[in-house]
Parts: C-alpha cells; structure tokens; sequence
C-alpha cells in the first residue's frame, strides 16, 4: 500500500488533471473536513479516527497553507458549514449556532486567500 502526504497528493492530482482530454483543467479540492470526537451518530467515521475541536482548527489551518503552498489547487473548499460531528459550527435544538475553532481558524485573514 503506497502513503502520501497532502503535498504529494496535490502534485498527482494536479498532474492527472492537467493530462486529462477532457477537463477544463483546473484543479480544487472539495470537502475537506475532519469528524469530531465525541458526536456520536452525526460523525461520519468511527470514534478512533475523531479529533478533538481543537485539533480540527489546526489541521484546517495546516491543510490550506499546505495546498496554498504548492500553487497548483485552485481553491479548496470546507464540507460542511454547520453540521454535527464535523461541521465548522454547530446547531443546537434551541439555541444560537455554535462556533468551533475551526470556525475561527478558517475565519482568520492568515487564511483569506484560500
């Protein structure tokens, strides 16, 4: 089984777009996200490959300085804005949304040109 980092990730998509016949060629990453600890039904993984809110915000920020880096994605895009389990905010039944780190992660200027 062959592992890559997101670095190398980039670099063979990209590649394989740009060869593509039919393909604007353009290159963006969708639904990016990591699932939540502690969420129960609404993660949509198995507990042991959930991370805590905290960790998710530094993982978002990583990730996009990453595939900003490399100049090759186009755009990247978070999957999904509310959401339980792995969204950047959360509903409550009877109250405001709630803002995970995440949220202001993805939120700050050192992040705006993604």
């Amino acid at each position: 089984m062959l592992f890559f980092n997101l670095r190398q990730k980039i670099f063979h998509f990209a590649v394989c777009v740009r060869l593509a016949n039919k393909a604007e060629r353009r290159f963006r990453i969708i639904e990016v996200n990591w699932p939540l600890k502690n969420q129960g039904p609404f993660s949509p993984t198995c507990e042991r490959d959930c991370v805590s809110e905290e960790d998710a915000a530094k993982f978002l920020t990583d990730y996009y300085r990453v595939a900003m880096e490399t100049d090759l994605a186009e755009r990247v895009y978070w999957w999904q804005l509310v959401a339980k389990g792995f969204g950047l905010m959360d509903v409550y039944e009877d109250g405001p949304l709630h803002k995970r780190p995440a949220y202001h992660a993805f939120k700050s200027p050192r992040r705006r040109h993604c």
